[in-house]
């Protein structure tokens, strides 16, 4: 299904206030194409003013491919210390900056149920920029945007600092800590209805987050646990912060991460040496096969036939892997470091919370979720909730959206947002 998306790019006003949102009205790229999609969308160029506590970059800086691969063989090497042997952060300074965001908000052409004016902001994860909830490649069969605003609600979602339309900074300076108050203040801007005007002011603000992008909103409410009214998350509940080092380690050595621009110099030209790239599509495709589904890469009898590969026929659609890659975007070696220095903490946040993961997700669950799951780990994390559900999805790796199963996956989601009145 074809689907052509209009473009109402706003501009920016100058901004002398921590924590403002402003956009100025200039519309170009209107194309008069019949649109077959559910949704209505409009997308923005949103400037966010934030402070934030950053960490301190002290590492040596990449020169060439050789000092990636030389930093990814000793950050993953077994320490004899435990953790990792290799520390790039130094300490810590208030940093305030403006940020443009490239955001899009799409609503129901046709309302249903009264869900509209409940809105799910969506972070991505690595790998990817906004275009992750919202798939050119068969949208009916893959968008998270299109199915969510078929069944009435609202989508917001952006592409994060340093990926897609958003503005670039240097990857030894972009971190989680600047991406939580990135999207803390789209929250703050959000409730104003500003940039939702087909619908008004929001009456509730969901987030959804995917990998990093979970990671992120999972932060944001244990530091805000009052600035939003539910969560879902794709990612695995983590309370050890030597489980999630170990885990880091090994997604570095599966992503084989090389300079960005050395490998596609046409799109990555302009980022500095801090971004990481796969080396190619096969890379890519290898990763998610091993990341995702290892036990079927690794020739385990226990998976037979093609039912649980992720890059492979007939299950997984070719297609797929080359619109994936298509969209791939790098990610900056402090954001991938920041993750150690921000261990997941016990909230009290005190909405609904749904957690999902792919039954054969690999880098946090060693290719077995439903066991990680069974450990009850969530229940120790999200202390403040009367309303905790996980969910497995059957047959899926880590990138759920892009499996032939996803709107399964999607009808779990609006079943849990009407079951809690969104």
């Amino acid at each position: 299904m074809a689907f052509i998306l209009l473009r109402i790019l706003v501009g920016v006003l100058a901004l002398t206030t921590s924590g403002s949102c402003t956009p100025k009205a200039i519309a170009e790229g209107v194309e008069p194409v019949v649109n077959a999609s559910p949704s209505s969308c409009t997308s923005y160029k949103i400037p966010v003013t934030i402070t934030t506590e950053s960490l301190i970059y002290n590492g040596s800086e990449f020169k060439d491919n050789f000092d990636v691969v030389e930093f990814t063989t000793q950050f993953s090497r077994k320490s004899p210390y435990g953790g990792s042997s290799i520390v790039v952060f130094s300490g810590k300074m208030n940093v305030t900056e403006t940020y443009e965001i490239a955001a899009t908000f799409c609503s129901p052409k046709t309302l249903t149920g009264g869900h509209e004016k409940s809105i799910l902001l969506a972070t991505h994860g690595f790998f990817h920029d906004g275009r992750y909830w919202n798939s050119q490649y068969n949208p009916s069969k893959y968008s998270f945007v299109d199915y969510m605003t078929s069944q009435g609600f609202s989508v917001f979602f952006y592409d994060r600092l340093g990926t897609g339309q958003s503005q670039k900074i240097s990857g030894y300076l972009n971190q989680i800590g600047i991406a939580e108050d990135i999207l803390s203040e789209l929250t703050k801007v959000l409730r104003t209805g500003e940039y939702t005007p087909s619908i008004g002011k929001p009456e509730s603000i969901v987030l959804v987050g995917h990998a990093y992008g979970s990671y992120t909103s999972q932060d944001l409410i244990t530091t805000r646990p009052n600035i939003v009214d539910g969560e879902f998350l794709i990612k695995v509940p983590e309370d050890n912060p030597e489980v999630a080092i170990e885990s880091l380690k090994v997604s570095l050595e599966a992503y084989a991460p090389r300079i960005a621009k050395t490998i596609r110099p046409q799109d990555f030209d302009s980022f500095d040496t801090g971004y990481l790239f796969f080396a190619d599509i096969y890379n890519h495709v290898n990763t998610y096969a091993v990341h995702f589904l290892p036990y079927h890469a690794l020739g385990c009898a226990r998976l037979t036939g093609d039912i649980h590969r992720f890059f492979a026929a007939p299950d997984f659609e070719i297609e797929v892997a080359e619109y994936a890659q298509s969209i791939a975007q790098p990610f900056g070696i402090a954001e991938y470091m920041s993750r150690i220095a921000s261990p997941a903490k016990p909230n009290y946040f005190s909405g609904p919370v749904l957690i999902a993961a792919g039954e054969f997700g690999f880098v946090n669950c060693g290719g077995n979720c439903e066991s990680t799951f069974n450990q009850g780990i969530a229940s120790k994390i999200f202390l403040g909730t009367n309303t905790l559900k996980t969910y497995i999805h059957p047959g899926s790796g880590h990138a759920l959206n892009f499996h032939k199963n996803a709107t399964g996956l999607y009808s779990v989601i609006t079943d849990f947002l009407t079951e809690n009145g969104f």
